[in-house]
């Protein structure tokens, strides 16, 4: 009987392990991905779910990409436009940081 529960813990205790941590590697596995968790977890569901986005392939950049929306984001305030993002990768996963320059 002790022996079934413990069975029962262990499943449960790794699902609730195995699901936040392959989410997280999941949203953080492209470029593009990373975008769109930031910009959905900053608030912008639609945006980072229905926009379209431009990559800069043009240039080659060894430790960062350069993401733009082609419509831009405004944030709560009104006055400030989200639309790059400068995305660096790290050993396989992507983070995405806010990169306006100039504002």
């Amino acid at each position: 009987m002790l022996n079934s529960y413990n069975k029962i813990a262990n499943v449960i205790l790794l699902i609730v392990i195995l699901v936040p941590t392959l989410s997280f590697v999941l949203l953080h596995s492209t470029s593009k991905m990373a975008v769109r968790t930031k910009l959905l977890f900053d608030g912008h569901p639609i945006v980072a779910l229905t926009s379209p986005i431009e990559t800069n392939e043009d240039k080659d950049f060894t430790y960062y990409t350069f993401i733009k929306f082609k419509k831009p984001v405004i944030t709560a305030s009104g006055t400030t436009y989200i639309s790059n993002f400068r995305v660096n990768k790290k050993v396989i996963l992507y983070f995405a940081k806010n990169y306006n320059p100039g504002v």
